[in-house]
């Protein structure tokens, strides 16, 4: 059976560091996404076939100024998955509409938000269901917002399971109830889901070029 995993940044970025250990927030950010997939589809019992698997995220060029050194790791950090194999699609961000503001570096900025990840994920689950292309589905979220979509892909898609991977930003958070009543196949993350699917401190991107772990993320 083939599965196709989705992965939403957004989420996982707040998950893998609200279950990091104390005093060390990115202790595991340096997740090979390609091993992490395989470990949640033999959690489900969806078999060890995966074709693909998409990461969505959003790179935050409007932080060069202040914090380029952000920019370069979220860089690293999709070299190393395009190298594993990971699908990886990128979206941006936009200025929010309205009176909101985020202080960065003790400045007030007008707040960004990140735009289309969510959209584009659902968009390719149904492409790719079309076309055949998987048995089974995993979306990789906690976002209530794909609920409808889920709920959707069932009714059009009966042949095809879809489950849910809860990634709660907290530690021992029951995940998402909303999610949790979509489907039949669900899991809800741990720590040790994170902490046993790192990549090696460096990831060879090429014949000739190898990257290293950042050392902010030790």
């Amino acid at each position: 059976m083939r599965t196709l995993v989705l992965i939403d940044a957004f989420n996982l970025y707040y998950s893998v560091k609200g279950h990091s250990p104390r005093g060390r927030p990115r202790a595991y950010l340096w997740l090979d996404l390609m091993t992490f997939s395989k470990r949640l589809a033999a959690r489900l019992n969806f078999g060890d076939s995966i074709p693909k698997v998409y990461y969505f995220t959003a790179v935050p060029h409007h932080m060069a100024g202040l914090e380029p050194e952000k920019i370069n790791r979220h860089k690293l950090f999709i070299k190393a998955q395009e190298a594993a194999g990971v699908i990886v699609c990128k979206q941006s961000f936009v200025k929010q509409k309205g009176n909101t503001y985020a202080k960065i570096k003790g400045r007030e900025e007008r707040s960004w938000t990140e735009k289309g990840t969510d959209v584009t994920l659902v968009c390719c689950l149904f492409e790719e269901a079309i076309k055949g292309s998987f048995d089974q589905a995993i979306i990789v979220s906690n976002d209530s917002d794909y609920q409808p979509a889920i709920e959707t892909f069932h009714r059009l898609f009966h042949g095809k399971k879809l489950a849910v991977i809860a990634t709660p930003a907290r530690k021992g958070d029951k995940g998402n109830h909303l999610l949790r009543k979509t489907t039949s196949y669900y899991y809800l993350i741990q720590e040790e889901d994170y902490s046993e699917c790192q990549f090696a401190e460096e990831v060879r991107v090429s014949r000739s070029r190898s990257i290293r772990r950042p050392d902010y993320w030790n």
